[in-house]
């Protein structure tokens, strides 16, 4: 049994410390190398050096690609898209591991993705995260060329296609879908028996949790955004209002997606309570804007209390007193739920 010891890989995340945690996290599996990046612009110039000038960043290859790829993060899309298909990317075959949901796809060839070998949720847990540097890292899928899409076959139901087979045997040839083998050496690397046990996911687990004190600053620092936010005069300017609104529901869903990561259910679920909010169209009275003061309260009570459970009574309390003031800012506003395609839920309720 071998590892990864032998292997390099990438971090491509915005937020240091979520970055660093990330690094540390793959560190904790065994790879003898990580290089890191804080967008788009960087991971490319990082990239390129891979294959012109390894020297200058350390590794002439990467096994492993990490990246951020929600709807809410276009730059880890574009960037997978790079590294599939730009004439400068070090290896289009590279393993990306995308963290954000790949959108359900029909039975067909088509990728659910953009290119991106396995995809985590965007609340991941280090098991979630080592079982998904391992099946980037050994996947052994053919890819395929179709239309403007290359990557990994992503039918959801796939035939085994034997090592023999050449191109012009494969599936759907003729619709124009060209297939390619993927690199023999890939699996080599890390050994054909290696697999993830539960000590990984532990030293997964115990990287991550060492970054908690930064995760909490971070935290700290957009309740206190949350509840001083510009939300006034709103019947004079209601699109700096929207505006202001728009801004909160992107901080609400970072903030549900970390604290998951972080193993903060209840942060996880006020989040989610503001981001379900901002999703419906405002309406700027005195119970919507105090409720979204109250979210930001809410999130720094659970964050100074510590309180990681969702069933305490600390929690019951909170989530019940953020569930009455909304339903009574739809029972006041009812046509709002009409405009919307799905009742939106009460905090808690989930």
């Amino acid at each position: 049994m071998s590892g990864y010891q032998y292997c390099s890989a990438m971090v491509v995340e915005k937020d240091s410390f979520l970055r660093d945690a990330l690094v540390d996290a793959i560190n904790a599996l065994g790879f003898r190398f990580v290089l890191k990046a804080d967008g788009l612009p960087d991971a490319v110039e990082k990239l390129i050096q891979v294959r012109v000038n390894p020297d200058k960043v350390g590794t002439g290859g990467l096994d492993l690609l990490v990246t951020q790829a929600s709807d809410r993060y276009a730059e880890g899309k574009g960037l997978i898209r790079w590294v599939r298909a730009h004439k400068d990317s070090p290896d289009p075959f590279m393993p990306i591991l995308a963290i954000g949901p790949s959108k359900p796809g029909a039975n067909n060839i088509i990728s659910m993705g953009v290119g991106e070998t396995a995809a985590l949720p965007p609340g991941f847990s280090a098991e979630d995260f080592a079982a998904g540097v391992f099946k980037s890292t050994a996947d052994q899928r053919h890819f395929v060329k179709v239309g403007k899409y290359f990557g990994p076959d992503r039918r959801l139901t796939e035939e085994e296609i034997p090592d023999e087979r050449r191109e012009s045997d494969l599936p759907y040839n003729k619709a124009g879908v060209r297939f390619f083998p993927p690199p023999s050496n890939r699996l080599e690397r890390i050994g054909k028996d290696f697999r993830i046990g539960p000590d990984h996911v532990g030293a997964v687990k115990t990287a991550i949790e060492m970054h908690t004190p930064d995760f909490r600053k971070w935290v700290e620092k957009r309740s206190r955004q949350i509840i001083s936010a510009p939300l006034s005069d709103c019947d004079q300017r209601p699109e700096h209002c929207k505006a202001v609104v728009s801004k909160l529901g992107e901080i609400s869903a970072e903030t549900e997606i970390k604290a998951a990561i972080f193993g903060f259910p209840l942060i996880t679920a006020i989040a989610a309570s503001l981001r379900e909010l901002t999703e419906v169209e405002p309406v700027f009275t005195r119970v919507y804007i105090d409720l979204i003061s109250k979210h930001g309260t809410a999130m720094l009570a659970a964050l100074h209390d510590d309180q990681r459970s969702r069933t305490s009574e600390f929690a019951t309390e909170i989530m019940a007193e953020l569930r009455a003031i909304v339903q009574k800012y739809y029972k006041a506003h009812p046509e709002l739920l009409k405009s919307t395609a799905t009742t939106p839920s009460p905090p808690g309720s989930r």
